[in-house]
């Protein structure tokens, strides 16, 4: 199962892709993060907060009292080959569109560290 989801404020919708990837929608009220491996989820007000599973379907979140919060998901299911592939793809991507000049900027750990757990995920699936 992906890690998707839509903001009804916005109608963004967004995917966290690799363990350390965190996707906010454009305007700021929904958050998800742990790409397949934790589908961790935020947001100011989950009314506002839809899952979308792998056949682009709204699935409303369940959500008990004001600030309490309980999301029904199924138990993360073994990231696929092709998902780590595409998972790259996109941080390859992501990269290939920044500056000139970001690209000649030295990387952080964090930044190597996202790339070894992708890497380490895709060699041991």
């Amino acid at each position: 199962m992906k890690n998707k989801a839509k903001c009804k404020l916005c109608n963004e919708i967004i995917e966290s892709f690799h363990k350390t990837d965190i996707v906010s929608c454009k305007c700021g009220e929904i958050t998800i993060e742990g790409g397949t491996q934790s589908y961790l989820a935020y947001a100011k007000n989950f009314a506002n907060f839809l899952r979308i599973d792998d056949e682009e379907k709204e699935i409303p979140v369940k959500f008990i009292g004001k600030d309490e919060v309980v999301e029904v998901v199924s138990a993360p299911q073994k990231t696929s080959k092709t998902d780590l592939l595409d998972s790259l793809k996109h941080l390859i991507e992501t990269y290939e569109r920044l500056p000139e000049q970001v690209l000649r900027s030295p990387a952080s750990q964090y930044d190597l560290y996202s790339v070894l757990l992708l890497v380490d995920e895709l060699f041991r699936s």
